[in-house]
């Protein structure tokens, strides 16, 4: 792997790190806001998306699986957004911000889509294109 490919797995895999444990210490808050939003078993739905995002960003990091991490990292990750960023039931601030939100985590899947490519690939792919 070369050092482009490492800093892409690193970022990639530090942020759903950064974030599993951001939303553990957040824990209580987003429990009630699943339960409220009626998901089922809504403690341990949570939980296991904490080990998901943390896990699966570990392998991305370690370079391990990571085909099979980032796939579930990019479902964990639209399901997540849809779930709690939902900009077009809001209004005002709110909405605004849940907007940068939903594009910032979907910024991340195109991110995520795009470490499962061979830069080399890539750069053929750029050249490629007039």
């Amino acid at each position: 792997m070369n050092a482009l490919s490492y800093i892409a797995h690193f970022l990639i895999g530090f942020f759903f790190i950064y974030f599993g444990f951001s939303n553990f210490q957040q824990r209580t808050i987003i429990i009630e806001i699943m339960s409220k939003k009626s998901v089922p078993f809504a403690s341990l739905v949570f939980y296991l998306g904490i080990l998901t995002q943390t896990l699966c960003g570990l392998l991305i990091i370690l370079n391990t699986m990571v085909l099979f991490a980032a796939i579930i990292l990019i479902i964990f990750d639209i399901v997540a957004v849809l779930l709690f960023h939902q900009f077009w039931t809001l209004e005002g601030e709110l909405r605004r911000l849940n907007l940068i939100i939903f594009i910032t985590n979907l910024t991340v899947v195109l991110g995520t889509l795009l470490i499962l490519i061979d830069p080399a690939q890539l750069l053929l792919i750029i050249r490629a294109t007039p």
